[in-house]
């Protein structure tokens, strides 16, 4: 007995081969035209940004001296920090058009348990390490954007006298912190205080990410305390302790 196929099977079934055979045809076609048409669709779903947020205090120290205000005998010393907020996308595809923006920023008040709104932005966008409002992040990448701009100035005045004529007397020195938002014509300064703001970053083809920041400035701090965290600083809080807060101000 042989275990060779009937030679006659595909003569005798050939219409219903060629049926399936169109068949299977048919069905490759429609799958190529799908593939095609909605490749672009399925792929985006399944690679795509993803991004976090982490305040790692990121801080670029300059300072700089002009010699010519008010007079050739005065000079004006400025010290210059800015804080950052890191960006990172931890997905498969790029995150095009960041954008990280404020909403609300909370003060304090000195009874040291309730809040009350300082400002309402709306979704003013903050500005990037290349002075931009938006920005493209690789995958596997990371940015920063920039938050708060920290200045001192101090006048100093060099004088001619007969004992020292090097000698050089500085008057008092003034600290100032402002938000880095892109638009000119909006400025949020902070004095000394409690601060709490909830910060969003935006981009397309994925979900916004927030964190809850809060900013503590001692009152009497002055530049040489910044590095102290019993006089300055500035954390993450988490989304529960910020909306505590936030009710306590209603």
């Amino acid at each position: 007995m042989s275990d060779l196929p009937d030679p006659n099977f595909i003569v005798r079934y050939k219409d219903e081969l060629s049926i399936a055979l169109d068949t299977l045809i048919a069905i490759g076609t429609i799958g190529a035209v799908v593939v095609g048409i909605f490749g672009v669709y399925i792929r985006s779903f399944f690679i795509k940004p993803k991004l976090t947020l982490e305040v790692d205090l990121k801080k670029n120290t300059t300072s700089d001296k002009e010699t010519d205000v008010p007079s050739p005998e005065d000079s004006q010393s400025r010290n210059i920090r800015d804080y950052h907020i890191r960006v990172n996308n931890a997905g498969k595809a790029t995150a095009k058009n960041c954008q990280a923006s404020i909403d609300e920023v909370y003060e304090q008040r000195e009874d040291g348990n309730s809040w009350e709104l300082k400002k309402r932005l709306f979704s003013v966008p903050l500005l990037w390490l290349n002075d931009s409002d938006s920005f493209h992040i690789r995958k596997g990448m990371s940015s920063y954007i920039r938050l708060l701009h920290v200045q001192e100035e101090m006048n100093s005045n060099n004088s001619a006298d007969s004992s020292n004529s090097n000698q050089t007397q500085s008057n008092p020195t003034s600290m100032s912190m402002i938000f880095c938002f892109s638009q000119k014509n909006i400025s949020l300064s902070l004095m000394p205080g409690t601060y709490i703001f909830e910060l969003k970053v935006y981009a397309d083809d994925v979900s916004p990410v927030t964190e809850y920041i809060e900013v503590f400035w001692k009152k009497g701090c002055s530049w040489q305390h910044l590095d102290n965290k019993q006089c300055f600083n500035i954390r993450a809080i988490s989304e529960q302790e910020f909306k505590s807060r936030k009710e306590n101000g209603q």
